[in-house]
């Protein structure tokens, strides 16, 4: 799927929705991408969304499951990676992300409840200062991975608000694979939160992007 395959809205920002499937065929989740117009196109140029929802898996199988889709999309870009250097520690935590420098893509149910969710989005091009947020429903425990190609990628993530501060974050340098994850095993519902993942770019970059969460409550 690209943004192409979904449907523009007219809104003051550029909105873009679709419709997604969940492994049984039930098209109970919408996806939404929203920002500025040229961020958006310039974004999402030659992007492909790779989105997998199930809402069969149980808290036992979650691990499992996360563990599968990681060794098939991470595992190697991580291996392959380029050593950390002395310019890590030039780095320096990227300024606040704003309606102006900013897009977010987010991942809801319509109706159902209990589900994990899979997302693996190929080749967004995001420039320097500029910000990527992917969000997902309410989950108990999640994680998200960066891996760029080009230029230099962090990631962070905060809960229940895009402003808020982020409880892990990582700024490795260079084309190394920039990874966060937050939460428990054990699902209770007063234990949920709404994680909000940020791509920062801290030199202009190419990256792929993932982020996988499980909840079993509506």
């Amino acid at each position: 799927m690209q943004l192409k395959d979904l449907k523009q809205l007219e809104s003051k920002n550029t909105e873009y929705k679709g419709v997604l499937a969940d492994a049984t065929g039930a098209r109970d989740y919408e996806i939404t991408v929203s920002g500025s117009p040229s961020l958006v196109g310039r974004v999402f140029e030659k992007a492909e969304f790779e989105i997998t929802i199930d809402p069969n898996v149980s808290s036992k199988e979650a691990e499992a499951r996360s563990r599968e889709f990681w060794d098939s999309r991470v595992a190697k870009k991580i291996q392959t990676a380029p050593a950390e250097t002395i310019e890590s520690f030039a780095k320096t935590p990227p300024k606040s992300a704003t309606t102006k420098n900013s897009l977010v893509i987010s991942l809801r149910r319509v109706k159902g409840q209990g589900t994990w969710w899979g997302g693996w989005i190929r080749g967004l091009a995001l420039p320097t200062g500029r910000n990527t947020l992917i969000t997902l429903p309410p989950v108990c425990n999640c994680w998200g991975v960066v891996a760029p190609f080009t230029g230099d990628a962090d990631l962070f993530l905060s809960l229940n608000s895009p402003l808020a501060a982020p409880v892990v974050s990582s700024i490795r340098g260079g084309t190394a694979v920039d990874t966060v994850a937050f939460g428990s095993p054990l699902c209770f519902p007063w234990a949920q939160f709404v994680p909000w993942f940020r791509v920062n770019g801290f030199r202009a970059s190419v990256f792929d992007v993932g982020i996988a969460g499980f909840s079993v409550f509506p």
